[in-house]
């Protein structure tokens, strides 16, 4: 019997500890009747609310997809992660049996922000999208406060790159991001930017290296081999 009642504490300990992290998280806000944006930090303003849900509307009613904008005040000691996996399941974005949603929660006690993909759009949004979105778009804005240019581009780019992969368009004068964005570019991310100044520093790279190990024997050997091609036509013993 004793040892029994001790199988049955233990029982009941195990259910505690499983069961309180989900009472503790479970204190999210409830999503407004706009859905689509939800500025509980109070860091957006009126028209640009307006603009983001009609943008969320519009892309909702052609293809099912929900984006959906969250700002809060803080994140209550849980991490970005946790709260916007559990924000999301809590609302329930996106089409239950699709998981084509996508948050944007922002919180402005911390100053961070997350793009949670769901599994449906992963292949629009990948992380690697999302983090550009972040970077490109939003950023150049919001580290001067500028919260609704940077987070009507960031929601725009979002929608853009969900609308592609139903084959649908969007309204672009809703939302259009500005022409002033960091890269002048709207819709495009440019690949070749973090990578177009590679050459000419390897190059540079290579001059030290081969200067300061073969005190600049390579490219001795590479000018006198240019030299010798350019004046002989290619000739020369075999």
């Amino acid at each position: 019997m004793i040892k029994l009642n001790r199988i049955f504490a233990l029982v009941l300990i195990f259910l505690f500890v499983v069961t309180l992290p989900a009472f503790s998280q479970s204190n999210y806000p409830s999503p407004t009747e706009a859905f689509f944006v939800n500025d509980y930090a109070s860091v957006l303003s009126e028209s640009t609310e307006e603009k983001i849900y009609l943008l969320g509307k519009q892309l909702e009613e052609k293809t099912g997809a929900q984006i959906v904008l969250v700002t809060i005040d803080s994140l209550g000691g849980q991490s970005i992660e946790e709260y916007s996996i559990g924000l999301a399941m809590e609302w329930g974005i996106g089409q239950k049996d699709k998981d084509n949603g996508i948050l944007m929660l922002y919180s402005n006690a911390e100053r961070m922000l997350r793009i949670e993909v769901g599994y449906g759009l992963e292949g629009a949004v990948p992380d690697i999208k999302a983090a550009r979105i972040r970077r490109d778009y939003i950023a150049p804005y919001t580290r001067n406060d500028d919260f609704d240019q940077g987070f009507l581009n960031g929601y725009t780019a979002l929608v853009t790159e969900v609308a592609k992969e139903y084959g649908v368009e969007i309204d672009g004068n809703i939302g259009l991001p500005r022409t002033d964005d960091p890269w002048g570019e709207t819709s495009e991310y440019p690949e070749s930017r973090n990578s177009f100044n590679f050459i000419p520093m390897l190059f540079i790279f290579f001059i030290i290296f081969d200067g300061v190990f073969f005190r600049f024997k390579i490219i001795s050997t590479i000018l006198k081999l240019i030299f010798w091609n350019s004046f002989f036509g290619g000739g020369g013993r075999g």
